[in-house]
């Protein structure tokens, strides 16, 4: 199973509600699939749900895509959502 990446996870709970993101995500083709293997919104802790997310995306390779959709939705948090890029970028360099 892969790890949940703290930091990805803080960055969309500060971000998003679940909703929205939920929504956002429904309406990207990379992430379409995605959508289908998670808990409803509804029925979900938004801890849970995030966390879900979050382990989809990076056990399907997409955190890319994620961030490139939330710097999309969220540009004036541009600063927030790069740090946290180059954060997992540098723990995949030392893990490789």
């Amino acid at each position: 199973m892969p790890k949940v990446a703290p930091e990805l996870v803080d960055l969309l709970q500060a971000l998003f509600k679940q909703d929205e993101l939920s929504r956002a995500l429904e309406r990207e083709d990379w992430s379409v699939e995605l959508v289908k293997h998670l808990s409803p919104v509804e029925h979900t802790t938004p801890d849970a749900w995030f966390h879900g997310v979050v382990r989809l995306v990076v056990q399907r390779d997409e955190v890319p895509e994620l961030l490139a959709m939330v710097r999309r939705l969220r540009p004036k948090r541009s600063a927030e959502i790069d740090a946290v890029e180059r954060l997992l970028s540098s723990t995949a360099r030392r893990r490789q």
